[in-house]
């Protein structure tokens, strides 16, 4: 019911009650015998509606609201009898007859309610304690009966009520039925103070006590039932109070059985003292009788009977508790079990003694079902086991005993399917007591693991190869690629310092730009490999901070007066001068940050600032950054820049060029550096690209520092009167380096190999000569590399540089392993050039040279007008591409004939020595000669003997020295045939006309 219902029928109870009390001190006897019903009513509704009893008690709900019913029926008769014998003045038999039976159905509804209640909560009661309470209350029921109907002497009141008439027999029947309700009573309040009752059962129980008792009076006073309102009072309050605890009634109730309370141990025994209500209440019927004893041997049978009880159940605690601990222990134990046999690894254990106690299903299933044959013998005899096996295995206990952890071992393990690599691991397991109780072996089978990690070695042997073919490879490209621009780049720089008029002067000024733009992306890419290989290398010198910056603005001071845009430098006042770090890197990392802003702004301002962040000791954190007024970048694709070959976007490559490699490769080495990059920019606004990084302050005291006015007086040769040696098989790249080396004032020699070189070094005319050699790497006959060994032996002091195209970082490092000083990199750079050598030797002042040598070391002058029978008889060479020609070499005519002189007197044999190589299948040779011819054809821009060079060399490497290589060397032997006899007849021609 819902709780307003409830609610509703408490407030009508209550209304019940005051009015019924009323009535007494109004005298109004016909409202009393009128509201009689009233109580078994609401009793009947509370237990019929009210009461939420569950499914199992539904029986015993009925039963009490069919008692109820009677009781409402035997008022309401009551009531019409009292009525008629109110109003008529006669009495109505009949209606008190049916008054008596039904209020005695109801009383036996009521006893049948309340033992069916306690046969309900004694359910998990110990069927010995329930016989036990049951024989109780009828020893002391029958005990008191004997004592008050049959022991009398005829005549006493109460012995008249088994005489025979109507009367006396309903009073003995209630008096028996009291005594009954009133044990029963007792017994349930005695299990229901043990649980956790609700207060509708409280005053249900104390509601059907006062009931009784209230029969039990009547029965023993059967006057008073008609001459006391006390009497009519009670039974009211009675069952009124039953109705109430009907409605407080309770799922959760001792009805459940819920758990009983814990009881004290003694508490049981004790519950006997209850019954001693019995006689007592012979005593008070009858007086004092000696056969009153007689009720104190029954309750103290209940004692014993209890105390027995309580020992049973005890007992029964125990066993259950045993019987759970032994299942729980065969869960556990089975659980283990399956534990042991789902772990992937073979396990086995032993006891303290080294006998075997058991295997799990996967030891089982990989030494076959013989195993349990050998459970509970020594372990030594297991047939799977050598006695090497078992050596080791005895070592591994001594192991794990002295140092308490597992010992573990790569074992190779004899199964039934052979021998199988696994880790085995042993472990000592210990008791409750603490002591050894056995050992426990692990077998991990990892010949899996073994045979992937034979796999990731040769992947990993692959890749290694295949890095070392990269790398191969970028050292071979590097060297083809910078052997031209070396060329392009000298030759350029040789044309800038003779007279040009104005158009020349722009062609080569162009021409050496593109040249000097190509070997920045170059450079970008052969940076990109190392940082990628992890091989570059950060440099930690003293350097001028100051210094790096101009450096940097200088290389873009003519951009940016061309588009005539304010460039501001901002540095601290307080600013140190000198640190120590990688001024190179940093320096490469300014250039790209402003050249970026130099490009992608066209008006405005550019800014470089400096700032001083943190300070930690002799660390000094700066923060760069370049802020420009140029196209600005949009915010998505900020974090993008700095990916490898990614831009703003599509369009800024074809509005912009570059490769997209230069933040990528900045970023990388500022985070080298120990730094942080990042940009910040809003489109058509403009950006700046910050850095921070970590520079250690440097100790030097610099004095005397030069001013650029200063430097701008000395004396524009700084190599004047050195001796130096050039090593270079490549006649253009030699003729280079000679130019460069004289134009510094140095006087030169070149060798065409290392073996000349090595030559030069042991006559004795040169033993000391030479202040410095200069030595390429890959040269015939004698490489720079065997060379230079060979010449340490003879002078271990002169200073050897290698010059060669190749960059990487595992190049340089077998430079200096085999005896040179350092490494200068084609193209070559004569600022670079001219600061590698004086770190190791000093110019001789000009006193010291000769007016000769001084002379000679002038740089040559060409001739203002160019022979125009010269370019005539040259044109007449066809298999020469004179437009590319002339345009690489600033249509400097002299210099054209000297590199047609020199090819002349050198290659004359070019295709005869491929032809040899060929004829005697010197694979070898002839990839090197392929090698060296295309790139000296290259150089002079013999076009189609170029590319049959390239077709043979693609097709030895492709499929080896075949036939369709031998018909290309046929062909390309007449056409070289053809074209040298051309180059000797205008060589020839020019000798003449000299003449």
């Amino acid at each position: 019911m819902q709780e307003k219902y409830k609610k509703i029928f408490i407030s009508l109870i209550i209304i019940y009650a005051v009015v019924y009390l009323l009535t007494f001190p109004l005298g109004n006897h016909a409202l009393v015998i009128l509201l009689k019903p009233g109580a078994a009513l609401f009793a009947w509704l509370s237990m019929r509606f009210f009461a939420p009893l569950i499914e199992v008690n539904q029986s015993v709900k009925k039963i009490v609201s069919y008692g109820f019913l009677a009781w409402f029926l035997a008022d309401v008769f009551a009531m019409m009898g009292e009525m008629v014998v109110f109003m008529g003045n006669y009495q109505q038999i009949a209606l008190f007859s049916l008054e008596v039976v039904f209020f005695a159905i109801s009383r036996i509804l009521i006893l049948a309610t309340i033992a069916g209640l306690y046969g309900f909560v004694t359910k998990k009661t110990s069927q010995f304690q329930v016989i036990a309470d049951l024989m109780t209350v009828v020893v002391c029921m029958g005990i008191s009966f004997w004592l008050i109907f049959f022991k009398p002497e005829p005549g006493l009141p109460w012995s008249l009520m088994i005489s025979g008439d109507l009367a006396t027999i309903f009073s003995f029947f209630y008096l028996g039925l009291s005594l009954f309700v009133q044990g029963f009573l007792l017994l349930n309040w005695l299990y229901f103070k043990e649980r956790a009752i609700t207060i509708g059962h409280k005053i249900s129980l104390i509601g059907f006590a006062i009931v009784s008792w209230t029969d039990l009076i009547s029965a023993i006073y059967s006057n008073m039932i008609y001459q006391g309102d006390l009497i009519e009072l009670a039974y009211q309050i009675g069952v009124l109070m039953i109705a109430i605890g009907g409605v407080y009634f309770d799922h959760n109730s001792v009805t459940q059985l819920t758990a009983r309370k814990e009881k004290k141990k003694t508490a049981t025994w004790k519950n006997g003292l209850y019954f001693l209500v019995y006689p007592l209440f012979a005593w008070y019927i009858i007086g004092f009788d000696i056969d009153i004893l007689i009720y104190f041997l029954a309750i103290a049978f209940y004692m014993v009977s209890c105390l027995y009880t309580r020992q049973i159940e005890m007992t029964k605690i125990v066993l259950e508790k045993e019987i759970a601990s032994n299942k729980k222990l065969k869960d556990q134990h089975y659980f283990t079990n399956q534990l042991l046999d789902a772990m992937p690894g073979g396990i086995f254990y032993v006891s303290r003694d080294d006998q075997l106690l058991g295997v799990n299903n996967k030891l089982s299933r990989h030494y076959g079902p013989e195993v349990e044959d050998y459970l509970n013998r020594d372990f030594s005899e297991f047939p799977h086991m050598s006695k090497a096996d078992y050596r080791e295995y005895c070592k591994m206990k001594e192991e794990a005993l002295s140092t308490r952890k597992p010992s573990v071992r790569q074992s190779s393990v004899l199964s039934s399917g052979g021998r199988e690599v696994s880790l085995f691991s042993l472990n000592v397991y210990y008791l409750a007591d603490g002591s050894v109780g056995g050992f426990l072996g692990v077998f991990t089978d990892i010949s899996e693991i073994k045979e992937k990690e034979r796999e990731l070695k040769v992947a990993l042997k692959n890749a290694n190869a295949a890095i070392e073919a990269k790398s191969l490879f970028l050292a071979n490209m590097s060297h083809e690629i910078r052997t031209p621009m070396n060329a392009i780049l000298g030759m350029s720089h040789l044309v800038k310092q003779t007279d040009l008029d104005v158009k020349q002067e722009d062609y080569i000024n162009k021409i050496h730009s593109a040249a000097t733009s190509l070997l920045g992306i170059i450079n970008d890419i052969l940076d990109f490999s190392k940082i990628e290989s992890g091989k570059l290398e950060m440099e930690i010198i003293d350097f001028n901070l100051k210094k790096v910056i101009n450096d940097t603005i200088l290389l873009f001071t003519e951009k940016i007066s061309e588009r005539k845009i304010e460039l501001l430098i901002n540095l601290p006042p307080h600013l140190p001068q000198w640190f120590r770090g990688d001024p190179l890197r940093l320096g490469q990392v300014l250039t790209n940050l402003v050249g970026n802003a130099v490009k992608f702004t066209s008006s405005g301002e550019i800014e470089v600032a400096i700032s001083q962040e943190e300070h930690r000791g002799n660390m000094q954190q700066l923060k760069f950054s370049v802020r420009d007024t140029g196209i600005g970048i949009a915010q998505k694709n900020l974090e993008q820049l700095f990916e490898p070959f990614t831009q703003n976007d599509n369009s800024t490559t074809r509005h912009y060029g570059g490769t997209g490699l230069g933040l990528s490769i900045s970023r990388n080495l500022i985070e080298m550096m120990g730094g942080k990059l990042w940009a910040e920019s809003d489109l058509g606004v403009g950006s700046t690209f910050s850095f921070t990084i970590w520079l250690t302050k440097s100790v030097q005291q610099v004095s005397g520092r030069e001013t650029a006015s200063n430097r701008d007086k000395k004396k524009s040769v700084c190599l004047a009167g050195l001796k130096i040696l050039v090593a270079e098989d490549n006649p253009v790249n030699r003729q280079i380096a000679e130019e460069f080396l004289k134009q510094e004032g140095a006087l030169v020699d070149s060798v065409e190999n290392g073996e000349v070189a090595l030559n030069r070094i042991i006559d004795a005319n040169y033993k000391d000569y030479y202040d410095l050699i200069l030595m390429d790497i890959q040269m015939p006959v004698m490489d720079g590399f065997e060379a230079t060994r060979k010449i340490r032996v003879l002078n271990a002091n002169i200073p050897i540089l290698a010059m060669t195209a190749r960059t990487m970082s595992s190049e340089r490092d077998e430079c200096l392993k085999s005896g040179m000083n350092d490494h200068i990199s084609k193209p070559i750079d004569p600022q670079a050039l001219c600061h590698v050598i004086l770190k190791y030797v000093k110019p001789k002042s000009k006193d010291g040279v000769s007016d000769a040598a001084i002379e000679a070391s002038e740089p040559p002058v060409t001739k203002e007008e160019k022979s125009d029978a010269i370019r005539a008889e040259a044109t007449k060479i066809l298999e020469i591409n004179w437009e590319m020609l002339t345009n690489r070499l600033g249509d400097n005519q002299d210099l054209i004939l000297t590199l047609l002189t020199v090819f002349a007197e050198i290659h004359s044999g070019m295709a005869d020595e491929m032809e040899t190589a060929l004829e005697t299948r010197n694979e070898a040779l002839l990839k090197q000669k392929l090698h060296t011819n295309r790139g000296v054809l290259g150089n002079i821009d013999a076009t189609n003997l170029y590319q049959q060079v390239c077709k043979m060399e693609a097709e030895l490497f492709k499929s080896g020295m075949n036939a369709i290589l031998q018909q290309d060397l046929i062909t390309f032997k007449a056409d070289f045939n053809h074209f040298y006899a051309a180059i000797l007849n205008f060589l020839d021609t020019q000798s003449q006309a000299t003449r």
